[in-house]
């Protein structure tokens, strides 16, 4: 079963990413104009053909699913943490390229929450009203704290980001949301030493937070 895991992730984490590659950043305007202005007008092939990222989130995938099996609570904890890998993982090609996350995807893990409610309602009936109140506690808690945050941070902390970490919360729970929040933090800190030592960027260049939300999410 532990084979079944991981070929599962690889074949969703391809499919999905695929798709949002080729059905969605190629089909955007924005990301079109604001990419070829940062990065050239050959910017997407060097992105997403020449770097290989669906490549890179395959070989991420097989690993988070080896470990997901071993760890996880049961094959419903494994969806849901599959889901929000693919969603971060497509958010963070979004934000790297034009520092926005597309609500999109802040509406697709709501749904996928919702849409699996339903088989773990009819498999646990008795815990119907503690599997809800769990996930709406979750978002709500994590929506309050990310908007002080955001707020504390003056913008630091993007709301593009607050709501997709709020989703998260309602997929995956609290916890989730801690573990990705620190090692993303951690990962951000250390990538702006080493591009303000490389002179790459100033101490005031904003730096995109979605890849190391995705990092984070994924060290978690």
């Amino acid at each position: 079963m532990k084979i079944v895991c991981i070929l599962i992730w690889i074949v969703v984490t391809a499919t999905m990413l695929s798709l949002w590659i080729w059905g969605y950043l190629k089909r955007v305007k924005e990301v079109e104009d604001t990419c070829s202005e940062r990065f050239g007008t050959d910017c997407r092939k060097q992105l997403l053909v020449r770097w290989g990222y669906i490549g890179w989130n395959i070989g991420l995938a097989g690993v988070a699913a080896f470990f997901v099996y071993r760890y996880a609570s049961g094959w419903f904890a494994i969806i849901r943490l599959l889901v929000m890998f693919v969603a971060f993982a497509a958010a963070a090609i979004v934000d790297l390229l034009v520092h926005k996350i597309p609500n999109i995807l802040v509406v697709i893990v709501l749904l996928a929450r919702g849409i699996i409610w339903i088989p773990e309602i009819i498999c646990q009936p008795s815990h119907w009203l503690q599997t809800i109140a769990g996930s709406v506690i979750s978002m709500l808690a994590a929506f309050i704290l990310l908007l002080i945050l955001s707020k504390l941070s003056r913008g630091g902390l993007g709301m593009g980001d607050v709501k997709l970490i709020t989703a998260q919360a309602f997929l995956c729970g609290v916890y989730s949301v801690m573990n990705t929040l620190i090692f993303g933090l951690l990962a951000c800190v250390v990538a702006a030493i080493i591009l303000v030592l490389s002179s790459k960027k100033g101490m005031k260049d904003a730096i995109a937070f979605g890849p190391f939300l995705y990092i984070g999410y994924v060290i978690s």
